[in-house]
């Protein structure tokens, strides 16, 4: 498991349209759920699907590298 920190600082960025979850698999079609108030969509549309990894690497991108994000939240805990 990776994570990533996006600090509030990076501002307005692809993740703010709503959260999903995009799930790969490796004999199955890549599937994207996505979540509203009232609720959840699953989805294997190739259109979506492709739209969810362009916002998911835009997001990606923003975030801290896995070394920065892991030094952050260490430093956060001992702070605390």
């Amino acid at each position: 498991m990776h994570v990533q920190v996006l600090p509030n600082k990076v501002g307005e960025h692809a993740g703010l349209a709503g959260s999903f979850n995009f799930l790969r698999f490796e004999d199955d079609p890549d599937v994207v759920y996505t979540e509203d108030l009232i609720s959840g969509h699953m989805t294997a549309n190739p259109d979506t699907v492709r739209e969810a990894a362009l916002r998911y690497a835009r997001v990606q991108a923003a975030a801290l590298s896995l070394e920065d994000s892991a030094e952050l939240i260490a430093r956060l805990m001992e702070e605390r």
